[in-house]
């Protein structure tokens, strides 16, 4: 994985690791990299890698648990400098830009609402409810206990259609994001995160439809409260 999720066809760093210039940022689900061929050229280390995205369904079709799936989209090509009097910096050099796996800084690196699901076992119990002070978990309850506690739960008002990216379209990728949030007692949705991701950048563009969605706020005994809850956000070419 790329950590700074850096867009781009050619990356230059420095000695220490540190990007040379701007780049705009990628999304998560978009900077993982298969490293196709390296080169030492002078005081450079020259890196030839894929692009590829995060897959979490094949087909249509989720995935078993624990298994992600990889599907290329795009080339670049990685440059890092390195200093001929201290030549062993390389190594804390490429431990800073690249990962290998998901680790606990990456998971510091990523967007806020990525950090729960980088942070939780990939076993498939990934459900997450963080518990939240003067929120509702719905979790656990059945409908009668819902009613029993005088619960109504909210109700969706205005709900915008998410973006299809690119790189999911042209492989006709279809897929399922579920979104974590808590509904406030004034109907907007905030603490926005990803349950279960789709993959191909689609969990981005799920999380900024959930941003907008406006919501009916649930009610206990009649008066307004917030209540988390989960939402799936489905994706399809047709």
């Amino acid at each position: 994985m790329l950590r700074g999720m850096y867009a781009g066809r050619r990356l230059e760093f420095d000695a220490e690791g540190n990007l040379a210039g701007k780049a705009k940022i990628e999304a998560f689900g978009l900077s993982a990299l298969r490293v196709d061929q390296v080169e030492v050229a002078g005081s450079e280390v020259e890196i030839d890698a894929r692009r590829e995205g995060l897959a979490f369904y094949s087909g249509g079709k989720s995935l078993p648990s624990g298994k992600i799936g990889l599907a290329k989209w795009g080339r670049v090509k990685v440059e890092i400098g390195v200093d001929p009097q201290h030549p062993e910096k390389l190594k804390a050099a490429l431990a800073k830009i690249f990962s290998v796996g998901f680790d606990a800084a990456l998971a510091e690196d990523a967007p806020d609402y990525w950090r729960p699901w980088l942070q939780h076992p990939l076993d498939g119990t990934v459900q997450l409810q963080p518990a939240i002070a003067g929120v509702i978990s719905l979790k656990g309850m059945s409908a009668k206990e819902e009613r029993d506690e005088g619960l109504r739960l909210p109700m969706l008002a205005a709900a915008p259609r998410p973006i299809y990216t690119a790189q999911a379209r042209n492989i006709d990728y279809k897929a399922a994001a579920v979104i974590g949030t808590v509904v406030g007692a004034n109907g907007l949705p905030r603490y926005v995160f990803i349950v279960k991701p789709a993959g191909m950048g689609l969990d981005e563009a799920a999380v900024d439809a959930v941003k907008a969605f406006r919501f009916k706020p649930a009610e206990l005994q009649g008066k307004p409260v917030p209540v988390q809850i989960h939402i799936q956000v489905s994706f399809r070419t047709r």
